[in-house]
């Protein structure tokens, strides 16, 4: 096992690398100049002007030579450049964003895991029940409807017109809470935005732990605990539950990326402060740096994740060996 991951940790490194390159190239490929704003706010502007404050951030120079330099920092000082959108060092951008965006995402999958694994056992321990029927229309919904329509749909619904929750943002303004009323004040935020990223995970979940759970209750172990008189909780808990979640480990712990990316969307709908709004805002201004580490973070979490996967499956099932 020691090897294993000693291995998927050194190809991490040329992948990143190619992937921030990538992204790189991409955002220097994208058509426009990132200082056209400048002209749009002030036409009298003279273009020396514009071309010293492009010599500034170093867009008088070659996009290679701008990435090196960049990729240099990054390695030698743990630098990820200066965001000209905020006006403040990239690293303090996610610093202030980034927890946030773990609340977000936290609350999302706590969600999602409440809800899925109990419907999905149900749905296979009473299959074509009422209540299988409903989850599966559920997941069919969860499956087809896009993150963003969702939650525009439940603003319009809860804050619009019966205006039981908020609609953007993630406190009150013009009032000092403190304690448990502060704690309230931010649910009220939070409930739509979690709502709208959980479910997606909630619909793929409640499927993959149906379907889990009804291959796993068809082995032959678990007819034969049947046969020797168990009871049926103890069989389906005990037997069938631990083997059923080997695949739900896996998902779970590979939804994390996916995850961080559908709070982009997610945090823009809501107009929520956290590292999805940001990356919105960065993108759109084409602030290289701040995309750029990002992207870069986004990767880094699929790869660790992908590995964290494989080393819990290992756990899981003590068939599976790496070395």
């Amino acid at each position: 096992m020691g090897n294993f991951i000693i291995r998927r940790i050194a190809g991490m490194i040329p992948v990143l690398i190619l992937i921030s390159l990538a992204s790189f190239s991409l955002l220097v490929l994208m058509p426009g100049c990132p200082f056209d704003h400048l002209r749009m706010a002030d036409p009298d502007m003279p273009p020396e002007q514009i071309e010293r404050i492009r010599a500034i951030h170093g867009y008088d120079q070659p996009f290679y030579l701008r990435y090196v330099r960049w990729l240099q920092a990054l390695i030698v000082r743990g630098d990820l450049g200066f965001s000209r959108r905020y006006q403040i060092p990239v690293a303090e951008l996610i610093g202030r964003n980034i927890p946030r965006t773990i609340l977000l995402m936290g609350l999302s999958m706590g969600l999602a895991i409440i809800i899925a694994i109990p419907i999905g056992i149900f749905s296979a321990t009473r299959q074509y029940s009422l209540l299988d029927h409903l989850g599966t229309g559920f997941a069919f919904f969860g499956f087809a409807v896009p993150n963003f329509w969702l939650g525009m749909l439940l603003m319009i619904l809860f804050a619009v017109h019966l205006r039981w929750l908020p609609a953007a943002g993630m406190r009150s303004v013009g009032f000092e809470l403190e304690g448990w009323a502060l704690i309230a004040d931010r649910a009220r935020f939070l409930i739509l935005p979690v709502i709208t990223l959980a479910t997606a995970m909630m619909a793929a979940w409640m499927r993959y732990m149906r379907s889990s759970m009804l291959e796993v209750l068809h082995q032959d172990y678990i007819r034969t605990a049947r046969a020797k008189g168990l009871d049926e909780r103890l069989i389906i808990y005990k037997h069938g539950l631990r083997n059923a979640l080997m695949t739900m480990i896996t998902l779970i712990a590979l939804a994390i990326p996916g995850l961080f990316s559908g709070a982009i969307l997610t945090e823009a709908v809501f107009a929520f402060p956290g590292m999805g709004r940001a990356f919105w805002h960065a993108l759109v201004a084409r602030d290289t740096f701040p995309v750029i580490a990002i992207i870069m973070m986004l990767a880094t979490l699929t790869i660790v994740f992908n590995l964290i996967a494989d080393i819990l499956y290992a756990f899981a099932d003590p068939r599976v060996r790496y070395d």
